[in-house]
């Protein structure tokens, strides 16, 4: 029961205050504060051993919680090395598989013949490498600088030369068919091109220019003769051609068939014209007042000009009747009233 007491009695002041060094005394004198002195010393050591024993498994065991909480940290930024390595390895790698673009120390040239340069302005040219490592481009960047009815045909076509001059590859580029650009458009064309390993220059150049116009944008304008003039009048025409279907060649002549259909517009007199009717044919035909007829020239080859879309071909007189029985000049003829 004494045995019992002193150790709780232990428990409850030992973390509260330092004991002296003198033992307990008891009010009765009966010696049993000496069991009770043995009996707290048992449990001193018993704790003391305890706590040393709290100690040394802290030490050898499991970290303090904030030990665990450190190395977590530590585990968390070791993460994001690793991660941001990565990462920096992923951003390496594709920046390998997009090598390429504009390579400034490939120096070239591009050529523009005479007649492009009436529809044409060379903004720029350069080299380039294929993103995938497969080949290479030349690209030119022109600008259409006349009226958008002046449709342009061409491609481009580029060489590549090593240093020594050799010549390492050559390609025709992909042409615009009869491409409607508007008057101060841009468009970049490009020259797909394979072996480029050794290159050191590139030439390229427009081939192949051609210019079109609509034939809807020509108009007829016919040569008449002085004595039908006020009197014969050319009330409908067209041009087409055997190649362009539709268009008419600038520069470059086509075959083309050409006609004219005249009327006489006067009520007093007859007209006797002549005009061609085939490749190489002529007819002469009578009118009389109100009367039509048609004229055609074939066979021949024809180019529009640049600002002058007209076309057209002569029509002669060959009589002009008044009639009341008098000629255009005043002689008599036989009157048909």
């Amino acid at each position: 029961m004494l045995s019992s007491t002193g150790v709780a009695f232990f428990t409850a002041v030992a973390g509260c205050a330092d004991l002296d060094d003198e033992p307990a005394t008891d009010d009765d004198g009966d010696g049993e504060d000496d069991d009770l002195e043995e009996d707290g010393d048992e449990q001193e050591d018993d704790v003391s051993q305890d706590e040393s024993d709290d100690s040394e498994q802290d030490d050898d065991g499991e970290p303090y919680e904030g030990d665990q909480e450190s190395g977590e940290e530590e585990d968390a930024e070791n993460d994001e090395d690793e991660d941001s390595e990565e990462e920096n390895e992923d951003t390496d790698d594709s920046e390998d598989e997009d090598e390429g673009g504009k390579d400034e120390s490939i120096d070239g040239e591009f050529d523009l013949r005479e007649d492009a340069k009436e529809q044409l302005i060379v903004r720029d040219h350069w080299f380039e490498w294929n993103a995938d490592g497969a080949g290479c481009k030349v690209k030119v960047e022109l600008e259409k600088n006349t009226r958008e009815k002046y449709l342009v045909s061409f491609e481009t076509r580029a060489r590549l030369y090593s240093e020594d001059g050799d010549n390492l590859d050559g390609m025709i580029g992909d042409g615009e068919d009869k491409s409607s650009l508007e008057n101060g458009e841009t468009r970049i064309y490009t020259v797909e091109l394979g072996d480029c390993e050794d290159v050191s220059e590139y030439e390229a150049e427009v081939a192949l220019f051609r210019t079109h116009v609509s034939k809807d944008e020509m108009e007829g304008d016919f040569d008449l003769d002085s004595e039908l003039e006020g009197k014969l009048e050319v009330v409908d025409s067209a041009i087409s051609t055997e190649v362009s279907d539709g268009y008419v060649p600038v520069y470059d002549s086509e075959y083309s068939n050409r006609g004219a259909t005249v009327k006489n517009v006067t009520d007093d007199y007859r007209l006797s014209v002549r005009g061609p009717s085939g490749e190489h044919d002529e007819k002469t035909v009578d009118l009389e007042p109100g009367e039509t007829a048609d004229f055609v020239l074939t066979g021949w080859k024809y180019s529009a000009e640049m600002g002058d879309l007209t076309y057209g071909f002569s029509i002669e007189s060959e009589g002009v009747t008044e009639l009341d029985g008098k000629t255009e000049d005043g002689n008599e003829t036989n009157s048909e009233d």
